[in-house]
């Protein structure tokens, strides 16, 4: 699937957060009407890291986030990197779940992160999140150790770019 990833703006955070909304309804997810909130998109964004994943014609299809400052580098990384970006919050609209749009997304991200030239990238996933997992092993990803964090386990997950 053809996507384009553009930095959000002020101006895009309701549809970000109804995006997140939806995709909290969606089988499997993780989120919830709390999680994540219009604060953590705001942190997000001051970040420079919120960015919208555009469909050909110029719709949201879906969001993701790209750390840059390394907000879980306090977790006992076992993936000899000293420093590292983290992918969070990618979404999809539900409708278009099943699709490849997920994965259009993360594989912009990755690319974007590469023209960045990051030097590597951490996520965390839900344990039992297998449709995630798939996605991020897919593109190399590889578990490094698992945490529990905000009241749940993760896995950890690491990739040298």
């Amino acid at each position: 699937m053809n996507i384009t990833l553009k930095s959000a703006t002020a101006a895009n955070l309701p549809e970000l957060l109804e995006l997140a909304h939806q995709a909290a309804k969606a089988p499997n997810s993780r989120w919830s009407e709390d999680y994540p909130d219009l604060e953590i998109l705001k942190w997000d964004l001051a970040q420079n890291g919120l960015y919208r994943a555009e469909l050909p014609d110029g719709t949201l299809g879906g969001m993701i986030a790209i750390d840059r400052e390394g907000e879980l580098n306090d977790l006992d990384w076992q993936d000899g990197l000293t420093t590292a970006w983290e992918l969070s919050r990618l979404a999809v609209f539900p409708k278009y779940q099943g699709t490849g749009l997920g994965q259009a997304i993360f594989g912009a991200a990755l690319a974007l992160c590469r023209e960045e030239n990051c030097p590597g990238l951490r996520l965390l996933v839900s344990l039992g999140f297998d449709q995630g997992i798939h996605i991020y092993e897919k593109f190399g990803f590889r578990r490094v150790g698992q945490t529990h964090q905000w009241g749940e386990d993760f896995w950890m997950y690491s990739l040298t770019l």
